[in-house]
């Protein structure tokens, strides 16, 4: 058998488990992408939302990542998703270069309601207090989605279970209630 190339496979024409194939000679990674079936969509009433579906296995997993939320993609768990909605862009993803962040009046006027909270990055652990918030959040938001049912071990899986860098910044008020937290990658 060989591998369109004239030349004899040397071991096994698949992928070990947890490997990327790759282009024989190549080195480029294949991927696989999925889509979803349709199910209500938590952003606007009446439609149905779909998602386009990847997982970020292998050692290129973060770098593949890095490409992905530059176009759109977000992450949960060892998954990247975007919305792929036919006839549909409502949901737009937003990233903030930090680099080219410029404050504007709208900006201050947050931070400055925001004032008397303090934030701090912290390593990707969960913990009841932000699975708490999470869970209010959820079914203040998207309380028919499949993330408002999840539990506390869905919320960590989601949490610590990633293939790329994450880090949680948590802002507490003065009294050190948490008050928000955001999952960073």
């Amino acid at each position: 058998i060989g591998a369109g190339s004239g030349r004899p496979i040397a071991g096994p024409s698949w992928p070990e488990p947890g490997a990327v194939p790759r282009i024989p000679g190549h080195g480029i990674a294949l991927r696989q992408f999925f889509t979803a079936g349709p199910v209500a969509c938590p952003y606007v009433a009446g439609r149905a939302e779909q998602k386009l579906i990847v997982e970020l296995t292998g050692a290129g997993g973060a770098d593949f990542y890095d490409e992905l939320s530059r176009a759109g993609f977000r992450r949960s768990h060892r998954f990247a998703y975007r919305p792929a909605c036919r006839a549909c862009n409502a949901c737009v993803p937003v990233r903030i270069s930090v680099g080219d962040f410029l404050d504007s009046r709208s900006t201050r006027r947050v931070r400055n309601l925001n004032r008397d909270l303090g934030g701090r990055l912290a390593a990707p652990r969960a913990t009841p207090e932000q699975y708490q918030l999470f869970v209010a959040y959820q079914r203040s938001r998207h309380c028919d989605s499949d993330m408002a049912a999840m539990s506390f071990r869905d919320y960590r899986n989601m949490v610590e279970d990633s293939p790329v860098a994450t880090a949680i910044a948590e802002f507490r008020d003065a009294a050190g209630r948490l008050a928000a937290a955001v999952l960073l990658d």
